[in-house]
């Protein structure tokens, strides 16, 4: 008798050894404290006043929080911080410290979720085998055992578990009443309900799937709506009971209301459900919610091998005729799975895959009946092996796993698909223990990969911090600077720390976001998305700077190191606006001395002290990505280090940082010349001279150093960027030529312009004028020549050019143009 239960008693103490060593290494998450500091005060006093806060009834809290009151010094609720006006936060910050070690607290609030995701996965197996057999049970309790979601959440005092736990006890209990019905199981039913309503606010949505069982399984109307009654009657009295049996009139309500707080949550939970809240998914962050949020989660966070095995149970129960004849019996296990798929499609409230938990023990043991229908079939017959008891041919099926025997030899075959599943199913949640929570599949290249897709309870909810503490210890890092939503502070776990935003201690706003301090930072997968941020691009500039650790897949260390030479200039491209004011340089720079310039990006390019010295360029972000070859070739090169992708106080914009170790973006350019006096004629001289080569200076404040142009041939356009070097400042306006002209010396195509304000010059700068040619359609084909110069704008008089110290020309000839037919 104890070898037949060997295999499943193995796979329950494996799930409970993966949990229990797994707990102690994840420090407090998020909302832990707030379930164990609620279940606690609630324990001591009886009081609801901070249910409200926590939004969700005290059942799984209590739960979670008795083992606390085994300590024989437990601090007195009267007396803590923030209970007398009800402030949560302040509460719980007063609250953990004097629970005695952190760690401690935390582990023994997490053994009851243990208890009970064990007695979860001893129902999962129970309903599995019940409907198919033995092998079916192991099936869905080794999907479950393994299963990382069900871990990860199964390891932490929180109430996704308790809901997931009671809303699959309480529809066993309901199948088991209609195939045969009793008092006994009506009643604990109707507890079972009550108790789920009260494990989390979302548990109400069980009266829904439970009224379409009972009011579809009979045709006596009268009958199935007096048991329906019965049944929630019976569960508004457990909720009663577990709200302490409180009976108070809410806010605007004329007559007392039984456990009128559980019902103000319900209310606040459809509100909430339908107002939605900040969400990240792909690089998107969204206040409503995406209708494909959960799908996209459910893809990407269950273990490849359960969608696999999903998807044949799923065709198989559609063309098996056995399956056909039980769809009748599906209706317990399917009904909730499926209303509560639709649930969350339509939900805008997307707070992650553990909202999908309470459908994965119902998908484990329709899978596992499944895979126990299974037969072996060869084209036309089945196999069938001589039965040496009774004389008599038998066809085996998975079923006949459970007395196999090595003459058995056909079962390899039988079970080679789901054995090669199930072991990949175990070697890919292994790979991520013990942080669970942070799985991903294979899809997207696993945990490490998360955080572009998904961020919050999906990845990161403030597990790491005791990996932190090791991390500084190892590398003797005195000092880091945190930035974590949770409320839990990580200096409890010996990490000296400094805490940025979003923590209280802070300022919402991080300082000099555009260039950080020198220092250790530690930034949580969900503030660097810009979750829970008040401005959600607070650590953009970290999110284009590679980590020099990933701390539990979620937690990533960035080593900022002293700059050798300090950036000294903003260059911003003026088009079609200006992106950042003189506030927001000086705020997220955190500097006042920076040289601060302006210029069309469309039109020309400023490289600030000829490129000698480090900065960054800003620039509309719409301009930025528009493809536009001139901008595109002036930023290859430059490392991206921040990107405001939506509109907000600020418009959308990029920051490119320029590197005095860079080589200027032309460097490939043409620096030959031919000094052309202004009496030139290509029909009379083809060849102008002398010929130069630059930098030629102009009697003038510029320096010619070259041009680039984008083709000698051309039929509509030709495209010409000539580079110039600040030589003297001067507040004159005046302008660069570019013209092509035909052999009479007469202009076809004009290109003037200058991008850049004379009054924005200084020494040494580059500038890099683009000149755009328009050919005329009357131009004939033929050579044309591209000839450039500098001349004032109140004048016209073109800059002179000079040959041994004399002016010889008013004009460089650049090259010819062949224009085709």
């Amino acid at each position: 008798m104890k070898r037949r239960w060997i295999i499943e008693l193995t796979l329950i103490l494996i799930c409970f050894g993966q949990m229990v060593t797994a707990a102690p290494r994840l420090s407090l998450t998020a909302d832990e404290p707030v379930y164990i500091a609620a279940g606690y005060a609630y324990l001591h006093t009886g009081d609801l006043r901070l249910q409200s806060s926590v939004q969700h009834p005290p059942l799984v809290n209590v739960w979670e929080a008795w083992p606390l009151l085994l300590r024989p010094d437990t601090p007195d609720v009267n007396m803590i911080a923030g209970w007398g006006k009800a402030e949560l936060s302040r509460f719980i910050i007063a609250l953990l410290p004097q629970l005695g070690p952190i760690q401690a607290t935390a582990f023994a609030t997490r053994v009851p979720v243990m208890w009970l995701t064990l007695l979860l996965a001893v129902v999962v197996y129970r309903w599995a085998a019940e409907r198919g057999g033995r092998i079916a049970g192991m099936v869905a309790l080794g999907l479950f055992a393994f299963d990382p979601n069900l871990l990860a959440h199964g390891s932490l005092a929180t109430t996704d578990l308790g809901v997931t736990a009671l809303t699959f006890i309480t529809m066993y209990g309901l199948m088991r009443f209609l195939q045969r019905p009793t008092w006994g199981v009506f009643f604990l039913v109707g507890v079972g309900l009550g108790l789920t309503m009260t494990a989390k606010t979302s548990g109400i949505l069980l009266v829904v799937a439970i009224a379409l069982i009972i009011l579809a399984s009979t045709r006596r109307l009268l009958r199935s709506t007096t048991c329906l009654a019965g049944l929630v009657a019976m569960a508004c009295m457990v909720v009663w009971a577990v709200m302490g049996f409180e009976l108070c009139a809410p806010d605007g309500w004329p007559i007392p209301l039984p456990a009128a707080t559980y019902w103000l949550q319900v209310a606040d939970f459809g509100h909430k459900s339908a107002g939605g809240q900040t969400a990240f998914l792909m690089g998107q962050l969204g206040q409503h919610g995406w209708w494909y949020y959960y799908p996209i989660a459910f893809a990407l966070k269950t273990p490849l091998p359960t969608i696999i095995l999903l998807v044949i149970s799923l065709v198989w129960s559609i063309k098996s005729d056995k399956g056909k004849a039980e769809k009748g019996k599906w209706a317990t296990l399917g009904v909730f799975p499926i209303l509560y798929s639709i649930g969350a499609l339509l939900s805008s409230f997307n707070t992650g895959y553990r909202f999908l938990l309470p459908v994965l023990p119902f998908l484990f043991v329709f899978i596992g009946v499944q895979i126990s229908n299974f037969k072996f079939q060869i084209p036309d017959s089945r196999f069938q092996i001589p039965n040496s008891k009774q004389g008599k041919p038998v066809t085996w099926s998975l079923g006949h796993l459970v007395n196999w025997s090595p003459g058995h030899l056909v079962t390899w075959s039988l079970c080679l698909l789901v054995s090669a599943l199930f072991v990949w199913y175990i070697f890919s949640a292994a790979l991520t223990f013990p942080h669970y929570l942070a799985y991903f599949n294979e899809t997207i290249g696993g945990a490490d990969h998360g955080y572009k897709w998904l961020v919050d309870s999906n990845l990161d909810w403030g597990q790491e911090f005791i990996e932190l503490g090791q991390y500084a210890q190892a590398h003797n890092i005195t000092q880091i600077k945190v930035s974590q939503y949770t409320l839990v502070d990580a200096a409890m776990y010996g990490v000296n720390t400094i805490p940025i935003a979003p923590s209280r201690q802070a300022p919402p706003v991080f300082p000099a976001r555009f260039d950080p301090a020198p220092g250790i930072y530690a930034i949580s997968a969900t503030t660097l998305q810009g979750v829970m941020m008040a401005d959600p691009y607070n650590y953009e500039w970290f999110r284009h700077k590679q980590p020099a650790a990933k701390l539990g897949h979620a937690l990533f260390v960035y080593d900022v190191p002293l700059r050798t030479q300090p950036p000294e200039w903003v260059a911003q491209c003026t088009q079609p606006t200006t992106p950042l004011t003189l506030q927001v340089i000086a705020e997220g720079f955190g500097r006042a001395d920076l040289r601060l310039a302006f210029f069309d990006c469309t039109t020309s390019w400023l490289i600030p002290a000829g490129g000698r010295s480090p900065g960054w360029y800003a620039l509309h972000r719409n301009v930025a990505s528009a493809g536009d070859r001139f901008i595109k070739d002036q930023l290859d090169g430059m490392r991206l280090s921040y990107e405001q992708r939506m509109n907000q106080a600020l418009p959308a914009f990029v920051m490119y940082e320029w590197n005095s170790a860079q080589t200027a973006p032309l460097a490939e350019m043409e620096k030959q010349a031919q000094a052309a006096p202004a009496d030139w004629v290509p029909a009379l001289s083809q060849t102008p001279s002398p010929s130069l080569t630059a930098p030629i200076q102009l009697d003038g404040p510029l320096t010619f150093l070259g041009y680039r142009l984008s083709s000698t041939e051309a039929n509509d356009i030709v495209e010409l960027w000539t580079i110039w070097q600040v030589y003297t400042t001067t507040t004159r306006p005046l302008s660069i030529m570019a013209h092509l002209i035909g052999s009479d010396g007469i202009p076809i195509a004009v290109g003037d312009g200058l991008g850049v304000p004379v009054e924005q010059w200084q020494n040494s700068d580059v500038i890099i004028q683009r000149h755009r040619l328009a050919l005329p359609e009357s131009a004939p084909p033929g050579t044309y020549w591209l000839q450039t110069g500098v001349y004032w704008l109140d004048t016209l008089e073109r800059h002179s050019i000079a040959s041994d110290q004399q002016a010889v020309s008013d004009r460089l000839i650049l090259t010819t143009v062949e224009v085709k037919p």
